[in-house]
């Protein structure tokens, strides 16, 4: 009958002098992050926007299919978002906050990207409990400088995230002047 080792006796290297020891070959594969998906650093801007978005505003927003909005009910912007034909610049994540957490973080967001002239934003709500999936779309609707937004494609989130396009290419009362 073979004895079986102490163990509080024995060092585990002691124990397997003997083994035959083999290296595990790493089989997980890791994909590299979409580089939209990295978060921009945004500079703050040089004076604060004040904007009050109320939680208590339901805009006219489909109740089926795709989030998505257009100031002017234009679908052309619409269709280009769907698409994926706007690169996102920067990312706003507003994972694991509080609803007045992200308020107050996609206002300021909001505010520097304005400032720094960017045209598509991405931000991502995540699905969670659908807080935030149900508040982020109303508060964009009422933001002064979103002109639209659409569900991402997949590539980009899906349905956890919202691509944002800002005022800086849409200005409605800008007319061209030609000189004589």
């Amino acid at each position: 009958m073979e004895k079986k080792p102490n163990l509080n006796s024995e060092s585990f290297k002691d124990l397997l002098k003997d083994a035959e020891i083999k290296t595990i070959k790493q089989d997980k594969h890791f994909f590299k992050r979409c580089p939209t998906h990295e978060k921009s650093k945004i500079k703050p801007p040089k004076e604060q926007l004040e904007v009050s978005l109320s939680d208590d505003y339901h805009p006219l927003l489909p109740e089926e299919g795709s989030m998505r909005y257009h100031r002017d009910g234009s679908t052309h912007q619409l269709k280009q978002l769907r698409r994926g034909d706007f690169e996102p610049e920067a990312t706003i994540d507003l994972h694991g906050l509080t609803q007045t957490q992200a308020k107050r973080m996609l206002i300021e967001d909001l505010a520097q990207a304005k400032q720094q002239s960017l045209t598509c934003i991405c931000i991502t709500h995540g699905h969670g409990k659908g807080i935030l999936k149900q508040q982020v779309p109303r508060w964009l609707a009422q933001h002064p400088h979103v002109v639209a937004f659409h569900v991402a494609p997949k590539h980009l989130g899906g349905h956890a995230t919202l691509l944002v396009l800002l005022d800086t290419l849409y200005n409605p009362d800008h007319k061209e002047t030609t000189q004589d």
